[in-house]
């Protein structure tokens, strides 16, 4: 009997605990079903984020982000609630990122990120001396943040710029600073460079001293075209920095002579024109060069310029300046490549492309501008990346 009691009970504590194992598997899968489901919702919703359908992934990370019993990814569908919300509705966006800024796990990355685009919704805004505050908090506190460092140094710069011609030379720091942290390559570096290559040729041609340039006594016996022949400029720059209606000088007048060494990059893969002194950036500009890569590679020089050019077709015609099918444009910088240089053009389709004969194109308002400043025997190099 005893044995036969035994057998029952331990026949029960067996099916007990069998019944307990299955209930364990059960609440196990369940719990596993439950993370598994949010994994996957989570991964729906970075996939659509990065996609760009932000209207979609939207509810499904604020639906994450609210869901707090056993959600590792609650923290990050915050961040991209965040960034979802931005392309929808700056409103929400900004208590968002006022969220998680308020985040004591949050990372210094991500601090500054949600300090950078409260700055960027003030300024978008209108309210520009707020956002300035703002964006000179991450410059100072967050100064090994990346990105939004970087670009917290491009919005104060567009902001300082708005202090007129005076307020430039600082400008021009902010953009040089950006500059300096991003990959040529990307959009960002692209936006700064455009930027701060309007400012450092508005400040080239202006009466503003700047460190690419030096106060001289004028000398009996000078003339502008001696003064610009001494510093490797022209004589337009000199009047034009100097505001001059004429060429007359006089014994010990002052005038600004810039100091610099310009030279050129062609890409002819990007079809971009790059201006430097010194090897440093300092403006960017869009040309059209040769169909089926006929534009020469290497390193050559300006040898000519010629304003209002006729062009001389390689047929032997003679097209005058102003005729429609003068290809040559406004402005003629020849290299030492025979029959090849840099020219204007009417044609503002055709920039940006691989468009000519094999020269390379400007629309008529940016050569003219480089005609100007740039002296005979400029460098110009022409690369295929």
């Amino acid at each position: 009997m005893r044995k036969e009691k035994k057998s029952e009970g331990f026949k029960k504590a067996v099916a007990g605990f069998s019944i307990v194992l299955v209930l364990g598997g059960i609440l196990f899968f369940s719990f596993f079903l439950y993370k598994r489901g949010i994994s996957k919702r989570y991964e729906k919703a970075v996939s659509l984020y990065q996609e760009k359908i932000y209207a979609e992934a939207l509810p499904l990370f604020v639906k994450l982000k609210e869901t707090h019993r056993f959600n590792k990814h609650r923290i990050n569908a915050l961040y991209y609630s965040a960034l979802a919300q931005t392309h929808v509705d700056n409103k929400q966006a900004k208590e968002l990122w006022q969220e998680i800024l308020d985040l004591p796990e949050a990372s210094p990355e991500w601090h500054a990120e949600a300090l950078f685009n409260l700055g960027r919704i003030e300024y978008e805004a209108g309210n520009i001396d707020k956002a300035g505050e703002i964006f000179q908090r991450v410059i100072s506190a967050f100064p090994s943040t990346g990105e939004p460092f970087i670009r917290s140094l491009y919005y104060v710069g567009m902001i300082t710029e708005q202090g007129g011609l005076g307020s430039y030379l600082n400008a021009c720091s902010y953009y040089d600073q950006a500059l300096a942290g991003l990959d040529d390559n990307s959009e960002l570096a692209d936006a700064v460079k455009r930027r701060l290559g309007e400012l450092n040729m508005e400040l080239f041609l202006s009466p503003v001293q700047t460190p690419e340039s030096e106060m001289y006594s004028v000398q009996p016996g000078d003339s502008l075209a001696l003064i610009a022949q001494h510093f490797n400029t022209t004589v337009f720059v000199i009047k034009e920095s100097n505001r001059l209606t004429s060429n007359f000088i006089r014994p010990n007048d002052r005038l600004k002579v810039p100091v610099v060494n310009f030279s050129i990059v062609i890409n002819k893969k990007k079809n971009t024109l790059t201006l430097l002194n010194d090897g440093k950036f300092f403006k960017l500009y869009d040309v059209g060069t040769g169909k089926y890569n006929k534009t020469p590679v290497g390193t050559f020089k300006i040898i000519n310029k010629i304003a209002e050019p006729v062009w001389y077709k390689p047929d032997g015609g003679i097209i005058p300046y102003g005729d429609p099918d003068n290809l040559l444009g406004t402005h003629w910088m020849g290299i030492n490549f025979p029959g090849y240089g840099i020219h204007g053009t009417w044609d503002e389709q055709s920039i940006g492309k691989q468009s000519s004969a094999g020269c390379v194109r400007l629309i008529n308002s940016k050569v003219e501008e480089l005609f100007n400043i740039l002296p005979l025997n400029t460098e110009v190099v022409i690369t295929d990346n």
